[in-house]
């Protein structure tokens, strides 16, 4: 036996070695749970993960804090003990009648003070104003000494305090699947995607460890020392979305997917200069016919449905920019003609039939001959097909190498999981037949809409190459601190003069192009359209569908968000002029620029309608934005605040016999105030938006409201 074998033979020795003692801990481990007397190590888990915060610090995700409750029967006096223990069964089961029956309750105190258990679980998962009332009760009045009293805190199960908002991005955390730690003797919640996922390190802290003895009734007595580790509770992390720009959007696209009957649809805003993500919308039609968020098309891309097989989306005519800038940062430019007429006809379509390449490329219109500018914003396929065929076929290489240097070959970088490389040929050789036709007009590829936002960002910002971020900072010791590395690079995808032109091309989409709608805004925006048909390659029409999508930034001038919106078989129109296209018009009316911004001082603005919820301290800001003076309320509590018939405010208190009235409210702001005033809050229907009506279930002292959203 050779010096190699030997080593190879005494390391599987060692392993077996070494597991086999892992194995013989394990088996002690577990059979000390039920031996009294026997030390063993124990993982101290955080109590509490961290909350999500928009990024104007409003709470998207939290998990709020319920209790469990136990006794230890030892404790108290035997004085008066089987009357005060009567007393403690009925007032538990008058108020918990779901999880206690006075009479098993009594016998279970009972047996346990008989054997000196020390442990008697009582209650769990109880709310705050629930942990108030029992502390009312025989004994537990007494507190732990001599009560007997044993007050447990744990987490609930997350909660997202907007509904379906941006359900996707945050992500969310397994029930019951969990991810073993500490070689098996401990384990942590499982998180299953999104910010949930990629920052978990973050939100659930980390776990502790010290010693505990087992001691009579199969307790465990913590055993302090030097060596034990306290825990750290989960840090709260800040986002870029910005909450009521993701409420618009998500509205927005919502109800033009419904107009359309379409299977899916994306909306995202970044801003430019940063890559923060304003908002990122995924909805999808359900079995229902409803839209919600359930998966994310935005960073992943398509998936799989039952009746059509997943294809990687292909970005059509959005990719026709990353043609022409090639083109003009190696060889042309912008003001170059070509003759966008095809060698066939038919009817008032215009068809095109390239030299030893089977597919035909289509045109809607007969342009004959433009110059490169006019065929971008006509949206020519003949054209740039012809350019980069006329120009590249020789030497396809080129092209490709073109293309990668403007960084099209990279992902994204996003702070979120799922991602895959992009779809894009990097050697010639590995192109067929009529490839490079094909990805003149942007298929042959595949892009997540992630990454087509990315690269239009870059134009939008000059050339500089951002990375698109979800979350920024995160909370410690009431500090922000930046997730952001300082010493980022800078990457530039081209020269500024090819920058300047593809500018000037993605303004001519909007000023006499597909995109026209747009040019009566009251700022300047601009972008490209993109109709792309889905599995074309399919011998049955069936299995066809199309994508619209348009990708820009505004305004155009400075620009300072880049927009990116795809709606997936839409039903009837499909062309992205008819369809994409009304979904940015609507954010920049509805959100950006509403009509109400470009009323003339002179008129007078009607408040009789307007109803809001501030505290006092608020008042004076919004009496300078209103200009309006609001009557001071000496009151740190929230009020009311409405207008009559002549715009003259007035404020109410939201306490109506001496309960909170938060109908009229965001479900955001509602939970903010029931929750702190110690009410539990139950939500009856809806997801998100205001409070449309609240039901009271009074049990003497203890609260439960009942909220209806819509």
């Amino acid at each position: 036996m050779n010096r190699i074998k030997q080593l190879k033979l005494v390391s599987v020795i060692i392993g077996i070695l070494i597991f086999g003692v892992l194995i013989l801990y394990k088996l002690i481990y577990i059979q000390s749970i039920e031996s009294e007397g026997l030390i063993v190590p124990k993982i101290i888990y955080p109590e509490t993960r961290g909350d999500i915060y928009s990024s104007d610090m409003q709470l998207l995700a939290s998990s709020p804090i319920n209790y469990n409750i136990s006794f230890d029967p030892t404790v108290p006096s035997s004085v008066n003990f089987n009357e005060k223990l009567h007393s403690l069964a009925d007032s538990l089961q008058k108020y918990f009648s779901e999880q206690i029956d006075s009479e098993s309750i009594i016998n279970k105190i009972n047996n346990a003070k008989q054997k000196n258990r020390k442990y008697v679980n009582i209650l769990k998962n109880i709310s705050f104003s629930e942990l108030n009332k029992i502390k009312t009760f025989p004994f537990f009045e007494d507190g732990k000494i001599p009560g007997g009293y044993i007050e447990e805190k744990t987490s609930s199960s997350r909660v997202l305090l907007h509904g379906d908002l941006a359900r996707v991005i945050l992500g969310n955390v397994y029930k019951i699947k969990k991810d073993s730690i500490f070689l098996g003797f401990g384990n942590r919640i499982k998180p299953k995607h999104g910010i949930e996922k990629y920052y978990d390190y973050l939100l659930r802290g980390q776990e502790g460890f010290q010693l505990t003895k087992k001691i009579k009734g199969n307790i465990d007595k913590n055993l302090f020392s030097k060596n034990s580790i306290k825990p750290e509770e989960g840090k709260d992390i800040v986002t870029t979305i910005n909450l009521e720009l993701q409420k618009k959007a998500h509205s927005i696209l919502q109800r033009h997917l419904i107009k359309n009957d379409a299977r899916y649809g994306i909306l995202m805003v970044m801003e430019v200069s940063t890559g923060n993500m304003m908002a990122v919308v995924n909805l999808e039609r359900d079995i229902d016919g409803q839209y919600i968020e359930s998966f994310n098309y935005a960073v992943r891309g398509p998936k799989k449905f039952k009746d059509r097989p997943s294809v990687k989306i292909e970005p059509g005519s959005t990719f026709k920019l990353a043609s022409y800038m090639v083109y003009f940062e190696q060889l042309g430019d912008k003001n170059d003609t070509i003759n966008a007429l095809g060698n066939e006809s038919k009817l008032n379509e215009s068809i095109h039939k390239f030299p030893g390449v089977k597919k035909r490329v289509h045109d809607s219109k007969k342009l004959g001959l433009v110059n490169l500018e006019t065929a971008f914003a006509e949206s020519s396929n003949i054209a740039i097909c012809k350019l980069i065929f006329d120009n590249y076929n020789l030497n396809a290489q080129q092209f490709l190498d073109g293309l990668h240097e403007l960084k099209l070959g990279e992902k994204s970088n996003i702070d979120l999981d799922g991602e895959d490389m992009p779809v894009l040929y990097k050697d010639a050789s590995n192109l067929r037949p009529g490839s490079l036709v094909s990805l003149a007009y942007g298929y042959e590829m595949g892009f997540s809409p992630i990454q087509i936002l990315t690269f239009y960002n870059s134009i939008a910002n000059n050339g500089i190459r951002v990375t698109p971020k979800i979350v920024t900072h995160y909370i410690e010791n009431n500090n922000l601190i930046n997730l952001i590395p300082n010493d980022h690079n800078e990457s530039f995808i081209c020269s500024q003069k090819t920058i300047n032109q593809a500018k000037s091309l993605l303004r001519s989409v909007v000023t006499h192009g597909t995109a026209n709608i747009l040019s009566n805004l009251p700022i300047a925006i601009s972008g490209k359209t993109g109709t792309t048909k889905v599995n074309y390659s399919q011998p049955v029409d069936s299995l066809i569908w199309y994508q619209a999508s348009f990708a820009g930034f505004f305004p155009s001038q400075s620009p300072e968000y880049s927009v990116y919106v795809l709606i997936d078989d839409p039903k009837n129109e499909y062309y992205a002029s008819k369809v994409a296209v009304p979904v940015v018009k609507d954010l920049i009316e509805e959100y950006y620029y509403p009509p109400s911004l470009f009323i003339e001082d002179s008129v007078n603005v009607n408040f009789s309608k307007t109803n809001f919820f501030a505290k006092n301290s608020q008042l004076s800001d919004m009496s300078d934005v209103l200009d309006i003076d609001f009557f001071t309320y000496d009151s740190g509590k929230y009020v009311n605040v409405k207008f009559d018939s002549i715009s003259q405010p007035y404020l109410n208190s939201i306490y109506q016999n001496n309960y909170p009235n938060v109908e009229g409210m965001q479900l955001g702001d509602a939970l903010y105030v029931l929750e702190k005033e110690g009410y539990n809050v139950e939500i009856k229907s809806g997801f998100n938006g205001r409070v449309i009506k609240q039901d009271f279930n009074v049990k003497d002292e203890i609260n439960t409201i009942f909220l209806s959203v819509k």
